[in-house]
């Protein structure tokens, strides 16, 4: 029901950030080009970051800097907002909003585009909201509408990693990030998810959708996840 309030919230509310370049070719990420930036210039990834979580949206951002922050903030955070943001999407299911709202505010605090915190936060918001004087109510939902335009910022630049085949496949840095750009973006839903790897060592995850739509008239979609992988494989081994 509330995920129903927020996609609702989104028609009417959310414009997908102007950005100052919109290309159709796809700006894939090379992964070990991110690492050296993030390793050398952090500065820069943390500014490109600052620009895409500002309230007014930075018209000037260019979609290339925008999937540069969004990759390059895995390795500035490493994955350390996973747990608090997983926890801040359990709290709100459990209606634990307060709980919600400061482990979503931990999260974000680690990595601002954390698509399952902003969702998380945007949540809390709205649900505060209801039932609240009309001014206030207003105030937070014009605060909630600031992470959902964030939100929509990260989606959008998802988008523009590649277009979801195998010869171009989305590149996440978190799984869930999957899970929304299916329900939000592409409108689509799936029966199966296969983790694929192919001759060249590249991994996937495929998932068979139900029905093509309009939105994305496939019957797959495909991520490309090795920095999902990466951040696993570091986060278990405890390196």
């Amino acid at each position: 029901m509330m995920k129903r309030a927020l996609v609702v919230f989104f028609l009417f509310t959310s414009i997908l950030p102007v950005m100052a370049q919109d290309v159709k070719d796809f700006i894939a990420p090379v992964w070990k080009d991110v690492k050296v930036l993030a390793e050398t210039r952090p500065d820069s990834i943390r500014g490109l970051v600052v620009r895409m979580a500002m309230a007014e949206p930075d018209t000037t951002l260019t979609l290339e800097e925008a999937v540069t922050a969004y990759c390059g903030q895995s390795f500035l955070s490493d994955g350390r907002e996973w747990l608090p943001a997983s926890e801040a999407m359990k709290a709100q299911d459990e209606n634990r909003m307060n709980d919600a709202g400061t482990l979503a505010d931990s999260a974000l605090a680690i990595n601002p585009l954390s698509l399952k915190a902003l969702k998380a936060k945007a949540f809390v918001l709205l649900a505060q909201a209801k039932g609240t004087p009309a001014a206030d109510s207003l105030q937070l939902v014009n605060q909630a509408r600031t992470y959902i335009h964030r939100m929509w910022a990260v989606m959008y630049a998802i988008g523009k990693t590649g277009d979801g085949t195998k010869e171009h496949p989305f590149f996440v840095i978190d799984v869930a990030d999957e899970y929304d750009l299916m329900g939000y973006l592409l409108e689509v839903d799936f029966t199966k998810q296969m983790l694929v790897c192919d001759k060249n060592g590249m991994n996937y995850d495929v998932f068979m959708l139900k029905d093509p739509t309009a939105s994305f008239p496939h019957d797959k979609v495909y991520f490309e996840i090795s920095r999902v992988l990466e951040i696993e494989r570091r986060a278990f081994s405890g390196k």
